[in-house]
């Protein structure tokens, strides 16, 4: 039988590399489906550099933020 998928974790700094978007409707899309999988799944933010701008609202939108050193 299919196990259901109990945590999502999304890399918003992938390469450890600064990031920010302006682009405010993707953010927002992508926090509104995160904040949907969280009523069944634990969502995880893991921040490991600088995110700025409208990349914040998906990041907010996680149960958890995990934070590197930087």
């Amino acid at each position: 039988p299919a196990r259901p998928v109990r945590a999502v974790v999304f890399d918003f700094t992938p390469g450890g590399k600064d990031v920010t978007n302006g682009d405010a409707y993707a953010c927002a899309s992508l926090a509104d489906f995160i904040g949907d999988l969280r009523a069944t799944t634990n969502t995880v933010a893991f921040v490991h550099a600088r995110a700025t701008g409208h990349t914040v609202l998906p990041i907010l939108a996680c149960k958890e933020l995990v934070m590197g050193r930087g």
